[in-house]
């Protein structure tokens, strides 16, 4: 299985979003949001370093077009600081992973310093075991996971 790069999923996005950039991806995003507003049950949590937002939109995009309902924390739950490990943060993510079938946990070559996605990845693997990588390369054929994401299926 080919491995998606970080280029190609902004890429698509940008061939979805007209002027894609920075403050447009907050926009899609925010989007995204009104439009899932009503779910209340959803396909997938992405697990992510928010810094890495560019390509998460293009990544949305493309499961949204597979027709599959995203939970993208910080835009759900913008109230939430994710910059401490708090029980209140940590409890609201529980309640909010609960509602989705499935994690997908993106890996870029940054995504090692988020204090939160190995957390849920382990969280939601115990939980419903409904897990799975996918690893944003720099270039075509590298794999930027940490040792422990090899566990699961990419």
């Amino acid at each position: 299985m080919a491995i998606l790069t970080r280029e190609a999923v902004r890429a698509y996005g940008s061939t979805k979003i007209a002027q894609f950039n920075e403050k447009r991806a907050s926009e899609v995003l925010a989007e995204h949001k009104l439009a899932t507003a009503k779910v209340k049950d959803y396909d997938v949590f992405l697990s992510h370093r928010y810094a890495d937002k560019m390509e998460l939109v293009g990544f949305m995009k493309m499961l949204e077009d597979a027709d599959l309902s995203v939970f993208v924390d910080w835009k759900e739950r913008p109230e939430l600081d994710r910059t401490k490990v708090t029980k209140e943060t940590a409890a609201a993510l529980k309640q909010d992973m609960s509602r989705c079938k499935a994690l997908l946990f993106v890996i870029t070559s940054t995504a090692n310093t988020s204090i939160w996605m190995p957390w849920e990845l382990g969280l939601f693997d115990g939980m419903k075991g409904r897990v799975a990588t996918v690893p944003l390369a720099t270039k075509p054929g590298e794999h930027p996971g940490q040792e422990y994401a090899g566990l699961y299926p990419w």
